[in-house]
């Protein structure tokens, strides 16, 4: 069952609260009072980027017995800087084309390995969407003249990829 709101003649659609995952970013709280101060609207595309950007190109953020956590970062601070990453079996950063390079060295920093499979979905969703794959080892260097918007996923889902992306989506 899902939920429109009606804000003057803008409308705002959500899915039923179970779909959505709402990711506690700098950005998402900006984009709501914003929205919230002009009486504007939200699409639902815009909070599930998280999840449908990887799932659309193929890379579930969870399977069963592959991955059972995921967190979602931006790539960036407000202030330029890196965000803290946390530890989960999944990691997707929005926003992670360009700090990409640092990105991948704080993993690595962190342990984890350089054989860990990686996924830039750049323009997800959309008619140019393209996925270039790899490992934390490669992944910079294969992505190298992507453009954002696009979301860095990291973990074992990559690997499903291969068996997941013919999948068409209604």
């Amino acid at each position: 069952m899902g939920i429109s709101f009606h804000v003057a003649s803008t409308v705002l659609g959500l899915a039923t609260v179970g779909e959505i995952i709402r990711p506690a970013l700098d950005a998402t709280g900006d984009l709501w009072a914003k929205l919230s101060a002009i009486g504007a609207a939200l699409q639902k595309e815009s909070y599930q980027k998280s999840v449908a950007v990887p799932a659309i190109a193929g890379i579930p953020i969870t399977h069963r017995g592959v991955s059972r956590s995921f967190a979602v970062v931006t790539g960036h601070t407000r202030d330029g800087g890196l965000p803290d990453l946390p530890v989960a079996d999944t990691l997707v950063v929005l926003m992670g084309v360009n700090p990409l390079k640092k990105i991948v060295v704080a993993l690595l920093a962190q342990g984890w390995p350089a054989a860990t499979p990686a996924a830039v979905i750049a323009e997800g969703t959309t008619p140019r969407q393209r996925v270039v794959t790899g490992t934390l080892a490669d992944i910079a260097d294969r992505t190298n003249g992507l453009e954002p918007p696009a979301v860095l996923v990291v973990g074992e889902v990559v690997r499903l990829r291969a068996d997941l992306a013919g999948l068409k989506v209604p």
